[in-house]
Formats: C-alpha cells, structure tokens, sequence
C-alpha cells in the first residue's frame, strides 16, 4: 500500500469494492438492441456484451481501471478524448 493512503481513503476504497463485488454478483444482464460501447481498461478483459447485444462495441484505453472515472486523474482525460475519437458526443453535442 502506497504511504500516502490514509486509513479513511483506505476504508472509502474498501466500501466502494465490496459494493461492486454485491452489485456484480447481484447483476443478471438483459438482451438489447441498443448500441452498447464497452470500454476495457488496460488492465482488464472485460465483459463480453456481444452475449448480449449484437451491436456491442469494444475499446481498450490505456488508463487503469482503479482511476478510469477519478475526476482529479488525468486519465478522465485520455477517457473524454478516446470517446472523441470515436465520434462519441455528450449531451450538449459536444
């Protein structure tokens, strides 16, 4: 563990993974026909939505899967610029 991690932030990550591991474990995904873009962190497979959706999309971006969504992480970044890439717009069009 890094040693600038408090026993806070620690028990905040600890939460938030074993809300995950219920909400997985819980989780019974439904058939689709909606367009489904599935993005994999570098350091995971993924789940295969093509089980699912016959429309479903896949890409990699090279952020780690721990910061993909962190506001303050750079990687938010590399994420909003591989979703333009792919001609992904958010609600206002841009």
């Amino acid at each position: 563990m890094p040693n600038d991690v408090d026993v806070d932030t620690l028990r905040s990550r600890l939460d938030v993974y074993a809300h995950n591991a219920a909400a997985f474990a819980a989780y019974r995904p439904q058939n689709v026909m909606a367009p489904v873009l599935a993005i994999d962190s570098q350091d995971e497979s993924g789940y295969d939505w093509s089980r699912h959706t016959p429309t479903a999309r896949r890409v990699k971006v090279a952020v780690r899967h721990d910061s993909m969504l962190a506001g303050s992480s750079p990687t938010l970044g590399i994420l909003a610029a591989r979703l333009r890439d792919l001609g992904v717009r958010g609600p206002s069009g841009g």
